[in-house]
């Protein structure tokens, strides 16, 4: 088991085609990376491809014109790709009228009434375009909009209702970074938490949730890239239980080929425990077939002492081991193999001939 993920085309600096070919989905904004999702499905025919819509470009979103001209957008960007499986919604999903017009710096008036717009005519108006969307592309769609764990818990009965009015294919983009990207700080535990339980809620509720990370944005002084990658990573999959999850990354190509592939290669196998706390310390675990995961997301470094024999990522062998602050950590069973190839992926060669003409990423299994 494995959380899909896919970038941003913003984001796609210095990754080669068939370096991106082992993610599994890209947003797209421009004509080149359009033409790059062709050649991406060269080395991988599942990749998934979404053209960015911006929602606030609509000028007015509650006059039905206006709301049929932004649908027939998206179906034209659709057509011109003629490769891309769908739109990616830009604030599509937003729950209050401040946060919808947060750019403007202030919430302007409705003009059907007079005076400023309400929460629930912002919501309804979304709900409104997105539904025309689908309609008229016949494309399921990612929508972004719920901000972090926090904000979902509070409004979970609004959001739920949004998401009872909208398509059952569309996928809800959510912010849930495990870190506070916008002021380069740590969450607190509990913030941290409720992120955890916010996609625990989504999966209950059989919603598609696509995560944008900022994964290494705004990171806390003195932390590494590996050390983000892994704590958000970790975090994860304390409440990974389906399909249903994708994480949207940020992260530079050496990154991602010396972090993020080998934490994401590894074998985890079946989860057969849910999320705990390990007694006598704020470090939270979950055991899977042939791994473990730890994660602190505390200002304090916990000793753990392990149920049995483990290997570190690197081979090391252990029995017990300190989570630093703010870290995750993958740690293997004495009996699990060693991790697999990139992501589940194999090479596989094309022969014609008795000619070797090159290789093709294959899923495993």
């Amino acid at each position: 088991m494995r959380i899909r993920f896919g970038v941003s085309d913003q984001h796609i600096s210095g990754f080669t085609a068939e370096l991106l070919a082992t993610m599994d989905y890209l947003h797209q904004t421009t004509a080149e990376s359009i033409a790059l999702l062709a050649q991406i499905r060269q080395f991988n025919p599942y990749f998934k491809g979404y053209i960015f819509e911006n929602v606030r470009k609509i000028p007015d979103i509650g006059n039905p014109a206006d709301q049929d001209a932004f649908a027939q957008q998206c179906l034209a960007d659709l057509q011109y790709s003629q490769t891309s499986d769908g739109s990616f919604l830009e604030h599509g999903l937003k729950d209050t009228a401040e946060r919808y017009f947060w750019n403007l710096g202030y919430i302007p008036v409705n003009p059907r009434t007079g005076v400023q717009w309400t929460d629930q005519e912002v919501r309804d108006a979304l709900v409104t375009i997105v539904n025309k969307v689908r309609t008229v592309t016949g494309k399921p769609m990612v929508l972004s909009g719920i901000i972090d764990g926090d904000n979902y818990l509070h409004k979970e009965a609004i959001y739920n209702s949004m998401f009872v009015a909208i398509p059952a294919d569309s996928i809800i983009g959510v912010e849930c970074a495990f870190h506070d990207w916008v002021n380069s700080s740590w969450f607190s535990e509990s913030t941290w938490l409720n992120g955890l339980n916010m996609l625990t809620k989504l999966q209950n509720l059989g919603e598609k949730a696509d995560i944008n990370t900022g994964t290494l944005f705004g990171m806390p002084p003195g932390t590494t890239a590996k050390q983000m990658i892994e704590f958000t990573y970790c975090s994860y999959m304390l409440a990974f239980n389906s399909d249903l999850l994708s994480t949207e990354l940020a992260m530079s190509p050496q990154d991602y080929t010396d972090y993020f592939l080998p934490i994401t290669k590894v074998d985890y196998g079946n989860a057969v425990t849910n999320a705990y706390v390990i007694s006598g310390t704020h470090v939270y675990a979950r055991d899977f077939q042939k791994t473990k995961i730890l994660v602190n997301p505390t200002e304090t470094a916990y000793m753990i002492s392990l149920d049995g024999k483990y290997k570190m990522l690197d081979g090391t062998e252990v029995e017990s081991v300190t989570v630093e602050p703010h870290t995750g950590m993958v740690l293997l069973s004495e009996l699990a193999p060693p991790p697999a190839p990139i992501l589940g992926w194999i090479l596989v060669p094309i022969i014609a001939g008795g000619v070797l003409l090159g290789y093709l990423w294959s899923r495993r299994g």
